[in-house]
């Protein structure tokens, strides 16, 4: 996986869904839960010691949360197929 960090430098390292993990929970302090997690490569080369104070606009849902998926009965063709 190459990575263009922040700082405008290409990172070569190779880097798993591990190494994610351990770099999320290096940022509260959290210790790691298990070896996997424990010996896995953290991802300090894709950031620099500058915080991004930059603010951010969020955006609102273009599909409603609170709504569910229709039932069965209400589905035909592909839809229904797929459901069942």
């Amino acid at each position: 996986m190459y990575i263009k960090a922040s700082a405008g430098k290409l990172v070569t390292f190779n880097y798993n869904q591990t190494s994610i993990l351990r770099s999320i929970e290096q940022i509260p302090g959290l210790p790691p839960m298990n070896i996997m997690d424990g010996t896995a490569r953290l991802m300090t080369d894709c950031f620099f010691g500058k915080n991004n104070t930059n603010a951010y606009t969020n955006l609102p849902n273009n599909i409603p949360l609170n709504e569910m998926n229709q039932g069965l009965n209400g589905l035909r063709g592909k839809a229904k197929k797929y459901a069942l």
